[in-house]
């Protein structure tokens, strides 16, 4: 099994195993699945507002000489 971390988004509650008395929390999950849920928001490390698919914003063109352009990312 992966590496486990303290479920999110919501904070988890630290409790006591009943029936091993260990400390322990509520609720885990697995970074796999942290990943996907992330990936449902984040899909390629740029947020646009309003959730929109990701148009001309920060897009990278070439300039004169060795030069580039950076788009604008907020509007």
């Amino acid at each position: 099994m992966g590496k486990v971390l303290k479920a999110l988004p919501f904070d988890a509650q630290q409790t006591i195993d009943p029936l091993t008395g260990k400390l322990g929390y509520d609720r885990t999950s697995n970074a796999k699945d942290l990943a996907a849920w992330m990936g449902e928001y984040f899909g390629n490390g740029v947020i646009v507002k309003g959730g929109n698919v990701l148009g001309t914003e920060l897009e990278v063109t070439a300039a004169t000489g060795l030069n580039t352009s950076v788009a604008i990312g907020k509007r």
